[in-house]
Formats: structure tokens, sequence, C-alpha cells
């Protein structure tokens, strides 16, 4: 059966590629380490970045809707720091309640990037409004009582008539909680944020003679920090798993070490390529984007899996290595373009949606592709010609 005129089309394209990569396999080989070099170069100014609300267009009422909450509302992100001193009625010491009062400060000023406390409220409010209450609502007595059995009358007198002291107590007063809000912004930056404001309030606490009291920061904040944080070390740690598992399949294909290195190559390419383009266009690395490189591993290796296999079989039969790589290429390499072909389609329509990430990870994926087809189709035959040996193979 003669093939009809799109495989035609289809083999002329392959077979000029692999020409390309044949004719000119050093020129291709020195290209590609220059620009793997380059792209290396973007590896290393890769900007992380989490923030899904700056995935949404300005317009969209959900980003809207949490903006105004962060503008009217002083933060949208909540977080506690609870200090368990571990002994009952302990809230009714003023020393303690100073030192809460210089955390509530502290909190407010304290900035880690662009992660800051608007606004931080404790038992302190309860009991200064109390305070004030009981001295003819005379705004300077708006304060901490400095005496331990007025303290205790005071909590008492706001305990029978409401429970909002439990809010920010433990029903022992061993355990006082200050809540904080936040303005939304990079997730990247809350784990560090925890790590240091907890450690500055145990520096605070260790001035004033109070070492032994336990702090912890709870809420959205840290749970998201890091959940986040352990996603991407995972996904870093599966990156060098995932290269080595290739590569010791790649051996085993090869039956040669040499021949293993040669076929890994194609598969490194168009993930550093791509990788490299989102450092070099500034493209924030998130959970979303850097699946990019799991997903091209597993295209990329089945792709050069099959190159590897049928040109290992011709160039056994035949001294002809530029025969053997056609003779591969009419045989794997229909399936490699065709297949290639329908995965760009399909990862070309997140272009289509709303969210800035999906739109990045539909052109980036696409690309990788791309890349990954031309490696398969240019890169490798390149190396065949220069460092395929047939003794080896035998």
């Amino acid at each position: 059966e003669k093939p009809s005129l799109v495989l035609k089309t289809v083999d002329r394209i392959i077979d000029g590629f692999a020409d390309l990569g044949i004719n000119h396999a050093g020129k291709v080989a020195g290209i590609s380490l220059l620009v793997s070099l380059v792209a290396l170069a973007g590896v290393l100014q890769i900007r992380f970045e989490h923030n899904p609300l700056a995935w949404y267009p300005e317009d969209n009422p959900l980003r809207q809707g949490i903006e105004l909450v962060d503008e009217r509302m002083d933060g949208s992100m909540i977080a506690a720091i609870t200090l368990n001193t571990g002994e009952k009625n302990a809230l009714h010491d003023p020393a303690l309640l100073n030192v809460i009062d210089e955390i509530e400060t502290l909190l407010k000023t304290f900035r880690y990037a662009d992660v800051q406390v608007n606004d931080a409220s404790s038992i302190l409010t309860v009991l200064k409004e109390t305070h004030q209450a009981l001295n003819d609502n005379d705004p300077a007595y708006f304060a901490i009582a400095q005496d331990r059995q007025m303290i205790a009358q005071e909590l008492l007198l706001f305990e029978s008539g409401s429970d909002d002291l439990y809010d920010f107590a433990d029903h022992d007063l061993s355990i006082a909680r200050i809540d904080m809000r936040l303005r939304w912004s990079n997730v990247l930056y809350y784990r560090d944020y925890v790590k240091l404001i907890k450690g500055e309030i145990e520096s605070l606490l260790q001035q004033r003679g109070m070492g032994h009291i336990e702090v912890k920061v709870v809420g959205l904040l840290p749970i998201f920090g890091e959940t986040l944080y352990n996603l991407l070390l995972d996904t870093i740690k599966s990156y060098g798993m995932a290269f080595a598992f290739v590569f010791l399949i790649m051996w085993m294909l090869m039956a040669s070490l040499r021949h293993g290195l040669i076929a890994f190559a194609p598969n490194v390419f168009p993930i550093l390529l791509t990788v490299g383009l989102i450092g070099w266009l500034d493209v924030p690395l998130n959970i979303i984007t850097s699946t990019i490189g799991c997903i091209i591993i597993g295209i990329s290796v089945d792709d050069t899996i099959h190159f590897m296999h049928h040109f290992r079989r011709y160039a056994q039969q035949t001294d002809d290595i530029r025969k053997a790589i056609h003779q591969t290429l009419h045989t794997c390499g229909r399936a490699i373009f065709f297949t290639s072909v329908v995965l760009i389609g399909g990862f070309i329509v997140h272009l289509t949606g709303e969210l800035y990430t999906n739109k990045e990870f539909g052109w980036l994926l696409s690309i990788a592709i791309f890349v990954a087809l031309l490696a398969n189709l240019i890169l490798a035959p390149a190396l065949m010609m220069l460092f395929w040996k047939n003794k080896a193979a035998g």
C-alpha cells in the first residue's frame, strides 16, 4: 500500500531534520552544547514564587474580593501565636501581659520580604477595654493593670458576661493566643517568616526571663508555607531520582555505558532548555510550572527509547550509520512526530484559559515537547554520527 500524501510529507520533514543532524553533526552538537550552557545560566536565575492570587486577571471577582478583604480588614491570611506557660492562672501576671504587649508590637513591626502582620489581637484587648470601663472610660486607662489581683478581677468580670475570653486563652489561663491578620502574598515566604518570627519571640522571652514558655505558630500561614516547601523540595528530589533512573534505563537498553550516555543527552536537552527559558523570561516557578519537567521527562524518554531501540537493531545490521538512522526514523519517526503534534495540540489549548499560570504551563510545555521532538530528529542522529561505534554495539 502506497503512503498517503500526508505520510509522504511527514517523511520528507523527518528526513530533512535527520539529514540536518547527519550532515552537520559537529555543528549541531556544538550549537546544542552552547544552547545548553546558556540555558544553564537561565536556570540559575529562576525565581520561585507561589502566589495563586496573581494567577487571576485583575478584573476577576475572586481576586478583587480577596484584595478588598486585604484592604478593608487588614488581611485575608490568618495565623496565631500561642504561648504556653504550663502554669495555671499565669495570665494574671502583669509581667507576662507586658511581654505579650511587646510581642504584639514586634509582630506589627517585623517584616520579611512582603510578609507583615497588619493587625494583632490578644487577651490584652479584653483587659485594656475592661480596665478603661472600670475607670469611667478614661482613655488614659486603656492599659494593662499592674496589679495581679486587679487583673484577676477584670478577667472574672469579663468572663461572667461573655465567652470571648476563651478565644484568646484556655480555661486554666495558662495559654495565651495572639491572633494575626496578614495580606495575601507569596506563599513561599511564609515558612521562613514563621521560623524568623518564632525565633524573635523566643529571644524576647529569654531576655525577659521567661524562656520556659513554649511558642508555637499555628493557622493557615504555617500550613501553607510548610506544605508548599515540602512539595517543591519533593519535586526537586524526584527530578534527581528520575534522571538517575532514566540513565540506568538507557544504559541497560543500549548495553553500553558510552551509548547509554549518548541516548541520555536527548532526554536532558529539552528539560534544560525549557527550565532555562523559564529563568531568562522571568517566569515564576511554582508548583504548577514545576511539573513541566516531570511531564517532559516521560514524553522525551518514551520517544528516545523507541528511537534507540530501533537504531541499535539497524546499526547492528549495517555499517552505514546514515542508513540506520533513516531506517529508524521511517520505522518509529512517524509515531514520534504525530504523538508530539497531538500532545502540543492538547497542551496549547491552555492558552485559552483565564489563569496566567495555566497559560504559562501550556506554552512552556508545548515548547518543551517541540524541542524534545527536534532533539530526537536532529540531535540524536548527530550524536549517532559522532560517537556511535558498531563494534561497541555488538
